[in-house]
């Protein structure tokens, strides 16, 4: 068939359902990946009709007018391709927390009183993507920083319950978000993850409450986590019973702005005013 007699609507409506079905969601980016896939498929199959092309400035677009595709149209795929690819990335956003901030409350409950404290956030970035709810980064908080009041609690805490000698950081690392981050205002989404503490890695879901005021940002949620279970030692003695689980307010303020190209290839930029604080 001789591609100057193709119907390109219908060419790639055609093709473009056959071989990508699993990006047939009306989305720019599933557009832009398409019209590029459908492109290099016709360069492959059809035959070259031998006339002559005008200087074109990509080898893109030579091959193009090779296999008899009008120059005009492929010019206009191919910006259309740029645009939809660029407007993807553009739905990536970069939280860079600010540690000095941000904070940990932990509340922990006993048969004589309940017990309330703190750690410190050390460092945080989480980057996510409201297009395909993909999330990335890593929160890392000190767990030899808790502070309740009591020195001597305090250092047991740290020594004898949480090992911070080995086991310094606990940190949380985002994978996928359910839901959507409005652009402004208050939002709210579930956040599947990896917690770590005391060395051990744990599936865990979270709700995570969002504001974003320009280009500033805070998050909250609220989790449990039952550290008896997960191999730390009972502080309980015969006399005195602790609770078993220990409930946990995690507030992260930060700058928030697009994932530019530098961040894409690997290099994390600070957010507007943010500055990162190496790990303790």
């Amino acid at each position: 068939m001789n591609p100057r007699h193709y119907n390109f609507q219908a060419s790639f409506n055609s093709f473009a359902g056959y071989l990508f079905p699993s990006l047939q969601s009306n989305n720019k980016f599933s557009t832009a990946t398409r019209s590029i896939g459908f492109i290099q498929y016709l360069s492959t199959k059809a035959q070259p009709l031998g006339n002559p092309c005008p200087p074109l400035p990509t080898l893109f677009l030579q091959r193009a007018c090779m296999y008899g595709w009008n120059p005009l149209h492929i010019g206009r795929i191919a910006g259309l391709s740029l645009l939809m690819a660029g407007s993807a990335l553009g739905q990536q956003k970069l939280l860079a927390v600010d540690p000095a901030q941000s904070k940990v409350n932990f509340t922990l409950v006993d048969v004589l009183h309940t017990v309330n404290g703190t750690f410190q956030v050390q460092q945080g970035d989480v980057k996510f993507d409201n297009h395909t709810g993909a999330m990335s980064g890593i929160i890392e908080v000190g767990v030899g920083t808790g502070h309740s009041g009591n020195d001597i609690r305090d250092r047991r805490m740290a020594d004898n319950i949480l090992d911070a000698p080995h086991f310094a950081l606990a940190t949380f690392e985002p994978k996928k978000m359910h839901g959507t981050i409005a652009p402004t205002g208050d939002s709210t989404v579930q956040v599947d993850g990896i917690f770590t503490i005391h060395g051990a890695p744990h599936d865990m879901t979270v709700a995570m409450k969002v504001h974003i005021d320009g280009n500033h940002a805070t998050a909250t949620t609220h989790f449990v986590v039952p550290y008896v279970k997960w191999g730390m030692k009972d502080p309980s003695t015969f006399v005195l019973r602790v609770n078993k689980e220990v409930d946990i307010d995690l507030t992260l303020v930060g700058g928030i702005a697009p994932v530019s190209t530098t961040t894409a290839t690997g290099t994390t930029p600070a957010a507007p005013g943010m500055a990162h604080n190496g790990a303790q």
